[in-house]
């Protein structure tokens, strides 16, 4: 089997299913550019194809962005964003400074060793990337076409995990990828209502039936929500957390919402003509194992109103409502480590798995060194902690 690399139109999109999300998802990327819904994500879009499977990439980041995102800078995720991390975690002023300047020259290390220059594969540019089932045959093919046409570049697989990608896992370390640390991420599975025993969930389904605000699905909303929809998810994930998360712009919720992209659910409130206070936008794909796994790359609400509204709890158990009704795992990301435990989510490590033996001594030397922070200091906190 050979993959074959496309970075235009025509591209043969397989007729299946997840052949024609990708045409809708990915063809207006390849015409209009990264950033164009994406507004921090500058990088170069192609699509890989092995057989009836498609995949996405991105190749290299432009340097310098203040607010590049992590989703298309290795850099931006192993330094720049966990510099910015350490503000939100509690530890002491005397701790948290030399932690801070310490991920500042890591980061001015890392460009210069050029970190960033690395195709990204399976890289929807989402804070999540679900695969298909792929083959061993599928997987060592597209490594190779990569490795043939970007000799120059580390080549990395996102959103790699030991649950929902296992199989894949195993394939990518015997075609000698390397797994580097990514993040903590965890799963709930709800299926069958079996997480409404927890005492957590019956709280949030209490609180939920006293709410006014109605849930609205995403066919029912008008494209001149999309700015209302972009605001709600910026006011959590770039003004509360990190503007190095994807800045999703107009251009990509009126997509959504024209094309089905994600399926878009609001919490709209009457009493004030239909305002969004909320949003959830996820999508879902079946892995190796047969497990139907969803994801939620738009999450976000109005962070002014009152915390008795408990927005965040309400969307939260949205997603596992809609995984009981649909029979989805929920992949319910990283972070809140705390809340999503107590809600039945079970924590595993995620990889971004690393090809860099075709490179010189001076550019495998930094991602050797990730590696070794990651899983000797990163992981262990994170777990600790459950960040």
């Amino acid at each position: 089997m050979r993959a074959e690399l496309f970075f235009a139109e025509p591209v043969p999109w397989p007729d299946t299913p997840d052949g024609e999300y990708a045409r809708n998802f990915l063809a207006p990327l390849l015409r209009e550019g990264c950033a164009h819904f994406v507004a921090n994500a500058p990088t170069k879009l192609g699509v890989v194809l092995a057989g009836e499977r498609v995949l996405p990439f991105t190749v290299g980041c432009e340097p310098g962005g203040t607010e590049t995102s992590y989703v298309c800078s290795p850099v931006a995720h192993y330094a720049d964003y966990a510099r910015e991390e350490i503000a939100l975690v509690r530890m002491p002023r005397l701790a948290a400074a030399p932690l801070r300047g310490g991920f500042r020259r890591l980061g001015d290390w890392l460009r210069r060793a050029e970190l960033d220059r690395t195709v990204l594969v399976n890289n929807w540019l989402l804070s999540t990337n679900l695969y298909p089932a792929l083959t061993r045959e599928e997987t060592q093919a597209i490594v190779e076409r990569i490795r043939e046409v970007f000799p120059e570049h580390a080549i990395a697989f996102r959103s790699v995990d030991e649950f929902a990608s296992a199989p894949l896992l195993s394939f990518l370390q015997d075609a000698g990828g390397m797994p580097v640390f990514a993040r903590r991420v965890w799963y709930q599975d709800a299926r069958g209502g079996r997480l409404r025993a927890r005492r957590q969930v019956r709280l949030d389904l209490r609180h939920a039936s006293r709410s006014t605000l109605r849930l609205v699905d995403g066919r029912e909303l008008e494209q001149d929500c999309a700015a209302e929809l972009r605001e709600r998810y910026e006011q959590l994930y770039l003004a509360k957390y990190s503007r190095r998360n994807p800045q999703f712009t107009e251009a990509f919720f009126r997509a959504a919402l024209r094309d089905a992209l994600l399926t878009l659910r609001a919490l709209v409130n009457d009493a004030e003509d239909g305002r969004i206070e909320g949003v959830l936008g996820y999508f879902s794909r079946r892995n190796a194992d047969g497990k139907s796994i969803m994801t939620q790359p738009v999450f976000g609400y109005d962070t002014a109103r009152p915390v008795e509204w408990a927005l965040y709890r309400r969307l939260s158990l949205e997603t596992i409502l809609e995984g009981e009704r649909s029979g989805h795992i929920v992949h319910a990301s990283a972070g809140a480590g705390g809340f999503k435990a107590v809600r039945g989510a079970v924590g595993v490590s995620e990889w971004l798995v690393v090809f860099h033996g075709h490179l010189p001594a001076r550019r495998r030397r930094p991602w050797n060194f990730l590696r070794a922070l990651s899983t000797r200091i990163a992981e262990p906190l994170i777990r600790r902690f459950q960040w």
